[in-house]
C-alpha cells in the first residue's frame, strides 16, 4: 500500500456528510467505539463488529446511491489498520475473510468465478497495511487523526 492510497482512501472518514450516512445507517458512537475497542473481542460482538465495519466500507456507494460491489480486500484491510486496534486484527481477519484481490478483480472477465482470500491471507494483508500506515514517512501523524477524530456524533451546532 502506498501512501497516497492510503491518504485518498482513508480520509473521506472524516467527512461529515459520510458519518451522516453512518448514523443514517443506524450506526452510533458505541458501535464505533467497540470497532475500535482496545481489549479483545468476543464471539457475542462478532455481528456487531461485523455490520458496523460493513457500513464504514460501504457508506460511500450507499452515500452515492449507488448498489454494492465487490470491494477488493486491500481496501478492507486499510480500513481495519486504520480504524482497529491491532489486538483484534487476526480475529477481525477471520471475520471478514470473503473479500476478493483487488488484481483479481481489475483482471477478471465477466461471469469468471474468483477465489476469495482465506483467513491467512488477510490477516497479512491487514498487518501489510498496518506497518506501510504506521511507516517512517509521515502517514503516521495522519492515521493518528483519521482514527481519532473518526466518530458518527452529531455536529455542534
Amino acid at each position: 500500500m502506498n501512501k497516497q492510497f492510503y491518504l485518498s482512501s482513508m480520509q473521506h472518514l472524516l467527512v461529515p456528510e459520510f458519518q451522516r450516512t453512518l448514523r443514517n445507517a443506524g450506526v452510533s458512537q458505541a458501535h464505533i467505539d467497540v470497532l475500535r475497542q482496545p481489549g479483545l473481542w468476543t464471539s457475542d460482538q462478532r455481528v456487531a463488529v461485523r455490520q458496523t465495519l460493513d457500513s464504514v466500507i460501504y457508506a460511500c456507494t450507499d452515500m452515492a446511491g449507488l448498489p454494492r460491489v465487490d470491494i477488493p480486500a486491500e481496501y478492507v484491510a486499510a480500513v481495519v489498520a486504520t480504524l482497529v486496534s491491532p489486538v483484534n486484527f487476526l480475529v477481525l481477519a477471520s471475520w471478514v475473510a470473503d473479500h476478493k484481490p483487488a488484481r483479481d478483480l481489475a483482471q477478471a472477465e465477466e461471469n469468471v468465478q474468483i477465489q476469495r482470500v482465506h483467513a491467512g491471507k488477510m490477516a497479512s494483508l491487514i498487518i501489510m497495511a498496518h506497518a506501510a500506515i504506521h511507516g517512517e514517512d509521515g502517514v503516521p501523524e495522519i492515521a493518528s487523526q483519521i482514527r481519532n477524530g473518526f466518530s458518527v456524533q452529531k455536529e455542534k451546532a
